[in-house]
C-alpha cells in the first residue's frame, strides 16, 4: 500500500507510526522508498551517542537507553514554559540499523551501521496534562520519565535548514 501511495505522490512523505511498529527492516525499507518516519520510543530501544575519545580522536558509540536521553532533557525542559507542550532536541544520537551486502563468498550477509536520527524529548505541561492510566511496564511501554517522552525519526534537521522539509 505505501509503495501504492509512492508512485502517486512524489513530494516527500511523512509516516507516524505507533510504538508498536518500531522495527529497523521496516525503518529501512520506507528509507529506501523516500519515506520519512517519527515514532515514541520504547523502552527497550537501544541508541546510541557519538563520542570521541580525548587521546586517540576516535569515534565510539556509547549505548543509551531512552530513559538515559529523557532525563538529560527533563530539567531544561521544566524550564520552558509553564503550561502548553515543551519540547527540547538532544544532538548526536544514533541508532543502529540493518544493511546488506555480498561477502567474498557470494554469500548474503546482514552488517549494522550507525544512522544519526532526531531525539526529542517532549511532554505536555500542566494545562494540558488529563488524567492518564497507568501503563504496564514492559518491553512495549514507551520510555517516559515524569511525564514526558522521548520522540525519534531520521530526519535529523539542523535548526534554520528546514527548506529541504517541503
Amino acid at each position: 500500500m505505501l509503495l501504492m501511495l509512492r508512485e502517486s505522490v512524489k513530494c516527500r512523505l511523512w509516516i507516524a507510526m505507533d510504538r508498536w511498529y518500531l522495527c529497523k527492516f521496516f525503518f529501512a525499507f520506507l528509507e529506501l522508498n523516500q519515506f520519512d518516519w517519527v515514532t515514541k520510543a520504547k523502552r527497550n530501544t537501544a541508541l546510541f551517542q557519538k563520542e570521541i575519545e580525548p587521546l586517540t580522536r576516535r569515534e565510539r558509540y556509547v549505548p543509551l537507553t531512552p530513559i538515559m536521553l529523557i532525563r538529560e532533557g527533563f530539567k531544561p525542559l521544566t524550564r520552558q514554559a509553564t503550561v502548553g507542550l515543551a519540547s527540547i532536541a538532544i544532538p548526536d544520537i544514533y541508532l543502529k540499523q540493518p544493511y546488506t551486502l555480498t561477502n567474498r563468498k557470494g554469500k548474503q550477509v546482514t552488517k549494522q551501521r550507525y544512522v544519526q536520527i532526531a531525539a526529542i524529548v517532549a511532554m505536555r505541561l500542566k494545562e494540558y496534562e488529563a488524567s492518564s492510566n497507568a501503563e504496564q511496564l514492559d518491553d512495549e511501554s514507551p520510555a517516559t520519565y515524569k511525564g514526558a517522552y522521548l520522540i525519534i525519526s531520521n530526519r535529523h534537521v539542523a535548526p534554520g535548514s528546514f527548506a529541504d522539509l517541503c
